[in-house]
């Protein structure tokens, strides 16, 4: 093993199916030197939009409140004792107050 008092550290050469499939390639500059391109997919502005349109939303959903509640007035909204302790205690692990 050679130490190089120079403190620098060698590079490992990097194989071009690992670069390729990091979604990055070489090229050479008109100066001879190698220049490292990364090209992102469109996937990123769909996510963007996905976001966008999610954040958008309302948290409560306004017309299923108001039909569990006239669900709930009018003697209809049927759940089991199991249904009603896991919503408790999905509520208790998330740790959102009821």
């Amino acid at each position: 093993m050679k130490i190089d008092l120079q403190g620098r550290i060698p590079q490992a050469p990097e194989s071009a199916a690992a670069a390729n499939s990091a979604g990055t390639r070489k090229s050479s500059s008109p100066g001879g030197r190698a220049v490292d391109t990364a090209e992102l997919s469109g996937l990123q502005e769909t996510a963007k939009r996905l976001s966008a349109a999610v954040l958008a939303q309302p948290e409560i959903r306004q017309e299923r409140v108001a039909a569990l509640a006239q669900q709930i007035q009018s003697g209809n909204y049927r759940t089991t004792p199991g249904q009603t302790a896991e919503a408790l205690l999905s509520q208790l692990r998330s740790g959102e107050a009821a």
